[in-house]
């Protein structure tokens, strides 16, 4: 797993994101733990020094650095980068979305009960619950359906 992590997931999605990110605000990153005599050491450890039952991830790596890191590092869970979608669609986003996915034209297609939308769209406003991921997937939807009925002739965008 670790060997196709790295020849996959790694450089395919989250170095290049990495990449991405820095560039945008003209940095230069540094991944010091790909460092190729580092990487060659861990390849060559035993797999059980790496990970310890189905909740010891990282274990070596946490016990090397026990020393130098406060405990509430150490025993956190894992942590993505993900975008704040939900605060967006509480912001920034708010009009957008409204007028993009409850439009007349969106609710038209019929994919989705407006009572489900519109519920789907309070919970989240009020803070309830957070639907980010929900509402990107929907205003997503709809931006394809809109850029496709653009690139249609005429005859045919009528009846989309």
């Amino acid at each position: 797993m670790l060997a196709v992590d790295f020849k996959t997931y790694l450089p395919e999605c989250l170095m290049a994101k990495v990449d991405v990110a820095t560039m945008a605000c003209s940095l230069e990153g540094r991944s010091p733990l790909l460092d190729h005599v580092f990487v060659e050491t861990a390849f060559r450890m035993p797999g059980d020094w790496k990970l310890k039952g189905l909740r010891g991830h990282k274990w070596i790596m946490k016990e090397a650095f026990k020393d130098l890191l406060p405990p509430e590092i150490l025993t956190r869970s894992k942590m993505g980068f993900g975008i704040p979608l939900g605060a967006w669609f509480r912001g920034g986003l708010k009009n957008f979305w409204e007028e993009n996915v409850l439009s007349k034209k969106a609710l038209a297609r019929g994919y989705f009960r407006e009572d489900a939308l519109r519920g789907l769209w309070a919970e989240h406003q009020s803070g309830k619950r957070d639907h980010g991921y929900r509402l990107w997937a929907l205003l997503m939807l709809e931006l394809f359906h809109r850029h496709a009925d653009e690139a249609l002739p005429a005859e045919l965008s009528a009846r989309s």
